[in-house]
């Protein structure tokens, strides 16, 4: 009933021009009328006919238009949407504005449905009566309210004072509370024909049971915002989930299957289910851009966990948990340089950025076997949900402070005359794979690294005149020189060693 018209309405010029060349192509073409310059007698005459067809074109099109739900208005709009069995309201319905309120900011968008119903106690024999929201409202994340115009079912109702609606007969997620802060009072005027289409739109919608929209706004219409109707075609068994994923829909299971049954269609079964809870655990390091004070370390934080709480608390049924995602969410800050897995303490291992659980009756039970996939995302099936349990997996977020160089030299004198053919390169090679491995270089212990840097010529070692490791600290500037048995130097878990070129002295008098 609605739509794009199809008709094609043809204006005064193409009907002449229509007409003209129609004469031109039919058989022995214009004859000796041939003229059809202005104010020829072949072009008069097929003027005239175009003004009277053009006139019908046009009056075609209204009449065309006078059919359709977007294009017909007064009597006409009445007799199309009387099809539906909606009636323009006439003068005498009760209107006004509710406001849909919350204590704290929403976390997410809220839908509040046209047609959504609102009233009040009202007192023995003056009850309150009931109203229906005239569109399509949303209160938006972030707020706590949002003003929406509302109509009474029924005409004739009169006044209702400030403060006298305060129930919803179907309450909404995420809406705690409702009530009209003025009066609601009687409209003068019938509907206008904007406000009649837009009901009749809804009726379209109500109309249109079973499908699997109908199933999925009959669901919705509860107020349920995370809402997946599944048809299981690969079976032909004439069998349709619904899964719900809004908090606390355990007991909304019995409401939505008495409104499912209202639409479904004969012979197909639904089975209204609750969608499982997919727990995720977020453990990460963050290699901060510069030491910061703990006050700046909690606000940061803070920060970084709203943000990742933010993302999985929006994502719906169906939707995986993307490692990149979370990762990419903790490295966009200022202060952050990187954002590294973390290491298991006493070992090798590295804790995963993400990690699913599932609840059982006296612990979390890691489902990583099933839930996790190769590209390190969290897979969520089309009956789960991914959701946060801060109390028992928390964000684990440890700081760290950016890593820093440590520069290691190392000088070996020795007699004049002392074949060192390829020495420097294999000590070279001996100290650059000894500070790539980080965590055994945390103590530089001078007896175990020139057991390891001359492990292929102990010879010339212990033949020389002097060896010395010198251990050089970016952070500040100290320099510390290691000679012998017993000199050590301990790096902290940042500090990152970094190899100099080996130099070869020779001593130019022998001490012999």
């Amino acid at each position: 009933m609605s739509g794009k018209p199809l008709y094609r309405k043809r204006d005064y010029p193409e009907v002449v021009d229509a007409m003209l060349s129609r004469l031109r192509d039919a058989d022995g073409g214009l004859g000796a009328l041939s003229d059809t310059t202005e104010g020829s007698v072949v072009r008069t005459l097929v003027e005239v006919f175009a003004q009277e067809l053009s006139v019908a074109y046009a009056q075609l099109e209204h009449v065309y238009n006078l059919g359709y739900l977007d294009t017909a208005h007064g009597d006409a709009l009445d007799m199309v949407v009387a099809l539906l069995g909606v009636k323009r309201r006439p003068a005498g319905s009760t209107e006004g504005r509710v406001v849909f309120s919350r204590v704290k900011p929403a976390s997410d968008d809220v839908s509040i449905p046209a047609g959504t119903h609102v009233t009040g106690l009202g007192e023995p024999g003056a009850a309150v009566p009931l109203f229906e929201t005239v569109r399509d409202a949303v209160l938006d994340q972030g707020s706590i309210e949002v003003a929406v115009q509302v109509r009474s079912v029924d005409v004739g109702q009169g006044t209702v004072e400030a403060g006298q609606i305060i129930l919803m007969p179907r309450p909404i997620w995420g809406v705690e509370q409702v009530t009209n802060p003025t009066a609601l009072l009687a409209r003068q005027n019938e509907e206008t024909d904007d406000e009649l289409r837009e009901r009749a739109r809804h009726a379209i919608d109500r109309a249109n049971v079973g499908t699997v929209a109908a199933i999925e706004e009959a669901v919705r219409s509860l107020g349920l915002r995370e809402v997946r109707v599944q048809e299981k075609v690969q079976h032909l068994s004439g069998e349709i989930d619904v899964v719900i994923g809004d908090e606390g829909s355990e007991s909304w299971i019995a409401t939505a299957r008495e409104v499912v049954d209202d639409v479904r269609p004969a012979g197909v079964r639904v089975h209204v289910m609750a969608a499982e809870r997919i727990f995720v655990k977020v453990t990460a390091t963050i290699v901060l851009e510069q030491d910061l004070e703990s006050g700046d370390i909690a606000t940061l934080r803070a920060f970084l966990t709203g943000r990742v709480k933010a993302y999985i608390e929006r994502l719906g049924v169906n939707q995986n948990v993307r490692w990149r995602k979370v990762r990419n969410l903790l490295a966009d800050h200022d202060s952050v340089l990187d954002v590294e897995l973390t290491k298991v303490p006493g070992t090798s291992g590295e804790i995963r950025l993400l990690d699913p659980f599932v609840p059982e009756v006296d612990h979390w039970e890691p489902v990583a076997y099933r839930n996790l996939v190769k590209n390190k995302d969290i897979l969520i099936r089309g009956n789960e949900r991914a959701s946060l349990d801060l109390g028992e997996l928390p964000i684990d977020l440890s700081f760290e402070p950016p890593a820093l160089d440590v520069w290691v030299d190392v000088r070996i004198t020795l007699a004049a005359g002392t074949n060192v053919i390829g020495l420097a390169d294999a000590v070279q090679k001996k100290l650059e794979a000894l500070v790539e491995e980080p965590e055994d270089v945390l103590d530089v212990s001078f007896k175990d690294w020139t057991a390891k840097l001359f492990s292929a010529h102990s010879g010339i070692y212990d033949a020389a005149k002097r060896v010395e490791i010198t251990v050089i600290h970016d952070r500040d500037g100290q320099a510390i020189t290691l000679s012998k048995d017993g000199d050590a130097d301990v790096l902290t878990p940042r500090e990152r060693p970094q190899a100099r070129p080996v130099q070869i002295l020779f001593a130019e008098v022998d001490d012999g």
